[in-house]
């Protein structure tokens, strides 16, 4: 039980990466004039891996089977994101700029919301769950997440 528990956070840790890149790679993409049918690309590649990373972090929960109260918390935040992403998705698709604006905006929200929200409940799984995780993988795992204020900070046009 312990590794499949560690695979898990390791893999929702690596999508976390992902959809940072994912994010900043739109963002360059955006900047650097790329054209945009590139734009449209970028900007479906990250809706995609959102809505596959908030589909995994759901069956995460669901199989600690964690607090009814973090479980529903998490249910509601993620059916409205995923509404807005599908929202943005069937933008993108009739190529609408806004769209992509509109995911530049939730992307910026959610990274700082949702791994806020991941490192405080995974100081609380540490308690809830402690017997099935290995400390030092939560401890990686909040690690990974680090401060988001150095890349608003590099947003912002100012370097890290």
């Amino acid at each position: 039980m312990f590794e499949t528990n560690a695979f898990d956070l390791r893999h929702l840790d690596e999508e976390h990466a992902e959809i940072r890149r994912r994010y900043t790679g739109l963002e360059k993409t955006i900047l650097c004039g790329q054209g945009w049918p590139r734009i449209l690309e970028a900007a479906d590649s990250l809706v995609q891996k959102l809505l596959l990373h908030l589909a995994h972090e759901k069956q995460f929960l669901v199989k600690f089977s964690l607090s009814s109260r973090l479980q529903a918390k998490h249910r509601n935040a993620n059916m409205e994101v995923t509404a807005q992403l599908f929202d943005i998705d069937a933008g993108l698709e009739k190529g609408t700029p806004a769209a992509v604006f509109l995911l530049l905006r939730l992307g910026r929200i959610w990274m700082k919301e949702h791994m806020h929200l991941a490192c405080v409940e995974c100081k609380g799984l540490i308690e809830e769950a402690g017997p099935f995780l290995v400390r030092p993988v939560v401890v990686d795992y909040l690690a990974t997440f680090g401060d988001t204020r150095d890349h608003d900070h590099h947003l912002n046009g100012h370097p890290a």
